[in-house]
């Protein structure tokens, strides 16, 4: 299976992360919030969970 998804990779959709679900660990501020946010970019459905809900809802 994992074969044929890279066999289905290219150039033009290796950034497309629709239907992708993310969760990342780590709270939402420096790199992780970084990742997050280049992820939902990209078409990703993100979760993060945190220690600081300050940081979550910013």
């Amino acid at each position: 299976m994992a074969e044929a998804l890279l066999d289905q990779l290219t150039s033009q959709n290796m950034h497309d992360l629709r239907g992708v679900v993310a969760v990342i660990t780590g709270g939402g501020t420096g790199l992780v919030l970084l990742m997050a946010t280049t992820l939902v970019a990209n078409g990703a459905d993100v979760y993060i969970i945190g220690p600081k809900q300050d940081d979550l809802d910013g």
